[in-house]
């Protein structure tokens, strides 16, 4: 969320079959880990950065300059 927040990317821009397959591709990659909530009555999966996304972003960011 924080390179979404930081760029001005929506989520809502994005369309289900844009994003989902793109998130997929990144946890594929090592750059994001999910977790599964399964607690209420919908499951839902979460993403975050993992050691590795953190490194790119980090390295992204430090490109922009």
């Amino acid at each position: 969320m924080l390179f979404l927040r930081q760029h001005k990317i929506l989520i809502s821009d994005l369309e289900a079959n844009t994003l989902y397959p793109l998130l997929r591709r990144l946890e594929k990659q090592g750059i994001l880990e999910s977790l599964w909530d399964t607690d209420g009555t919908k499951p839902r999966k979460y993403y975050k950065l993992s050691v590795l996304g953190e490194t790119v972003y980090l390295k992204l960011c430090e490109a922009r300059l």
